[in-house]
């Protein structure tokens, strides 16, 4: 699954959360695919799922994670 997952976003151009473009000076658009990033309180994306999306500070950088199916 991981590898499908980083195929994707190579083929895709890579994340552009706010100002990343790659060597042509295009946005990459994986982020569209992203299930928890920035969804801090809400419901997680996977099917039948009850938990909710939480954020944790690592080293200063935010992780956002389901507290059901990914802890």
């Amino acid at each position: 699954m991981q590898k499908k997952v980083l195929k994707d976003a190579i083929k895709k151009g890579g994340s552009s959360i706010r100002d990343f473009r790659n060597t042509s000076g295009r946005k990459g658009n994986f982020q569209k695919n992203f299930n928890v990033y920035e969804r801090n309180g809400l419901s997680c994306k996977r099917f039948r799922c009850k938990g909710i999306v939480k954020k944790k500070i690592i080293s200063n950088r935010s992780t956002f994670f389901c507290n059901l199916c990914q802890i």
